[in-house]
């Protein structure tokens, strides 16, 4: 796989979660995978 494609599939990633760069992803993903705390 080269880091073009590694890019692009990166920044469709990004434009369906509504981010701007991984740290983004990364407090996204971080929010949706934390158990709920009752």
């Amino acid at each position: 796989t080269s880091p073009r494609t590694v890019d692009k599939h990166m920044e469709r990633i990004f434009q369906r979660l509504g981010v701007e760069n991984r740290a983004s992803l990364m407090m996204v993903a971080s929010d949706h995978l934390r158990p709920n705390r009752a």
